[in-house]
């Protein structure tokens, strides 16, 4: 599933809501700056600047929380690896237990 989570409640939620599933979660945390530039790069209509409001909140809730990767000098394939490095890093315990 590919959401924007910014909440820890709303990530216990689906922790909650799918008990039976190891889910994990993955951050990619490019600085701002290239976050915009790679927006005003793409072809289509730039929106970031309606999203980038969110990092702060993201940082404040989940840092520590899952894999978090500095993506701002990764290419595509070398975000991709770098997220399969280290899958057990990106699984999430139980948020209420610690498991």
């Amino acid at each position: 599933m590919e959401y924007v989570v910014i909440e820890r409640a709303r990530l216990e939620r689906y922790q909650r809501a799918l008990p039976d599933l190891s889910l994990h979660l993955v951050v990619l945390n490019p600085s701002r700056e290239v976050i915009l530039q790679r927006d005003h790069d793409r072809e289509k209509t730039p929106v970031a600047h309606h999203f980038v409001h969110l990092q702060q909140a993201l940082v404040g809730e989940l840092t520590g929380v899952g894999a978090w990767i500095d993506s701002s000098e990764l290419t595509a394939e070398e975000t991709v690896a770098a997220i399969l490095r280290q899958p057990e890093r990106a699984r999430l315990a139980s948020m209420s237990t610690g498991r």
